[in-house]
């Protein structure tokens, strides 16, 4: 497991609804797009289920409070395409 997704693997798994928005509204300040990727790479992993549930959940409130360039780039790194790219 990547250091950073070990340094709030707790959080996510047993954090809250209130922490989950915490780890989300951090990500999009972060603009930091190898962070979702880690998300993304996690929610692919075999890794347990109850934490890449959780990497979803973090990515998809990411998008719904994010910036239209950010959420796109999320849904992008999720294995999405942007309708303005068809």
């Amino acid at each position: 497991m990547d250091r950073v997704l070990r340094s709030v693997a707790g959080l996510l798994l047993f954090g809250d609804s209130e922490s989950i928005d915490r780890v989300a509204r951090d990500l999009v300040a972060s603009h930091d797009p190898s962070a979702w990727e880690l998300l993304v790479g996690t929610i692919r992993s075999d890794e347990d289920m109850p934490l890449r549930i959780r990497c979803l959940e973090v990515l998809a409130r990411a998008a719904s409070i994010a910036g239209e360039d950010a959420a796109r780039q999320i849904l992008v790194a999720l294995g999405g395409t942007d309708a303005a790219d068809r």
